[in-house]
């Protein structure tokens, strides 16, 4: 049997993308270079540089596919928002005046100015300098791309003053593909101001309607940009906090998310599953999973999952599936291997197909800590995902694979529950398929703390688990 330790503090609904040629599982963040087009685009002229939007439609220069819609003309608006069509979008002060407020309410918005919308960083902007707006397409047919830039913002004052911008000035991007349909967000300079930390809020993502969006979320303002999550969740607990910023974290110059539009062929990894800190073992007790997902719309055939670990260890292995539908996920648990150097090693996943359209989804890393004393979950502060079971709800939880009989001495937990209360159970996975069994073995009491990290000593836990991995 294998141990589960639960929280009961959130609840997680999953929802489909519904009628999308976007996927929440079909996102990356990455690096590339950030080019100003102030000098080669074309201006936007608006109907007020600080709170107004582009005074005419703008032309994307080829057909763009969203959803379930074919655009050639947008509209934007200061506040880092671009609606695609002819109609304008809102602004920021629709939901909320203030930066320090949330904007994420912006997805579930059923006013018709936030639909069909792209947000590559939606907060109430105002002037910092002349602010400017361009457009432009570049390349040849059928491999254009419509660039729109914001330049020269910054994010707004709170109305009483009490708390200031972070940043003194600010610019993006929003990347349109033809063809691919991709839309990738490019982040330029972002300079802090020398004003007070405080922590601002802004809301990023794509949305077609309420039952079709993409969020993104980093939940953690000391977070980097780099570990930005997207969920498509409507109901998820985490998407009231969407990007949370300050002027000590900001992306860095080039920094990019993208999400992939939909092709015909198109074989991707949607996640990586392992532990931040295993233990050595000679008896092969390090287990790495990852979630393969046909993205494409046609059938993928001849799919090679890989592993290279480098570093403290050395290890590969493949598993082969022999096809998979459209839309289809598959999780692929690559053989357990002995992990008998102590120190830092890095894990490399890959997958290749018969027919593949697209390779820049194929590969996801992760660094792992091998330890001789302690095992560590994988990092869940910026995680949007929990698990409920059983019919309950309000669950976070996470398993722990081992092999042997070991005891469980103490559990740390890293992050602060603040208000809310929250209570700790370990349960086996003696339900269907590997859930967890319907008794816990243990259950504390009920609690809540401030501290950023709290430790349960389990000296007198009665059960030796074994742990096998199935």
């Amino acid at each position: 049997m294998k141990p589960f330790f639960l929280f009961s503090v959130l609840l997680i609904v999953q929802l489909s993308f519904a009628q999308s040629n976007f996927s929440s599982t079909n996102f990356r963040v990455g690096q590339s270079t950030y080019t100003d087009i102030s000098s080669t685009g074309t201006a936007i002229a608006m109907t007020n540089n600080e709170a107004g939007v582009s005074a005419t439609p703008q032309n994307i220069g080829f057909n763009f596919q969203f959803n379930d819609s074919v655009f050639t003309q947008f509209r934007i608006h200061a506040d880092g928002i671009l609606r695609l069509g002819t109609e304008a979008p809102a602004a920021a002060t629709n939901i909320s005046v203030s930066p320090a407020n949330s904007h994420a309410a912006v997805f579930t918005s059923t006013l018709d100015s936030f639909q069909y919308v792209i947000l590559p960083f939606f907060t109430n902007l105002v002037a910092a300098g002349t602010p400017a707006f361009h457009v432009q397409t570049s390349g040849v047919a059928p491999n254009r791309v419509c660039t729109v830039q914001w330049k020269n913002i910054r994010d707004a004052d709170n109305s009483n003053g009490a708390v200031l911008h972070q940043f003194s000035q600010l610019e993006f991007q929003v990347k349109l593909y033809e063809g691919s349909n991709d839309i990738e967000f490019v982040y330029g300079s972002f300079i802090p101001s020398a004003n007070t930390l405080s922590t601002r809020n802004a809301a990023v993502g794509i949305k077609a309607d309420i039952n079709s969006f993409a969020a993104n979320y980093k939940g953690l303002n000391t977070a980097p940009f780099s570990t930005i999550v997207s969920f498509n969740q409507r109901n998820n607990a985490r998407l009231a906090n969407g990007i949370l910023f300050r002027r000590d974290v900001l992306p860095a110059n080039g920094f990019t998310q993208r999400f992939f539009g939909r092709i015909t062929n198109d074989i991707s990894l949607a996640n990586l599953y392992a532990d931040s800190v295993s233990q050595v073992t000679n008896q092969s007790g390090n287990r790495i999973e990852t979630l393969v997902k046909n993205e494409g719309l046609a059938a993928a055939t001849n799919i090679v999952v890989s592993l290279q670990i480098s570093g403290a260890n050395t290890h590969t292995a493949s598993v082969n599936i022999a096809s998979l539908a459209a839309g289809a996920t598959q999780l692929v648990s690559f053989p357990a291997y002995s992990t008998s150097n102590r120190g830092i090693q890095q894990i490399q996943v890959s997958v290749t197909a018969d027919a593949d359209d697209r390779t820049s989804n194929n590969m996801l890393t992760a660094s792992q800590k091998i330890s001789g004393g302690h095992q560590q979950t994988p990092n869940l502060s910026n995680s949007p995902f929990g698990i409920g079971f059983n019919g309950g709800t309000g669950f976070l939880a996470t398993k722990v694979y081992g092999t042997a009989t070991r005891k469980i001495r103490q559990i740390r937990i890293p992050f602060s529950t603040y208000r809310n209360t929250v209570n700790l159970r370990i349960y086996e996975d003696g339900g269907a398929g590997g859930a967890p069994s319907s008794s816990a073995l243990i259950a504390s009491n009920n609690f809540f703390t401030t501290k950023t990290v709290s430790f349960f000593h389990l000296a007198i836990f009665p059960v030796a688990l074994q742990a096998i991995i199935t």
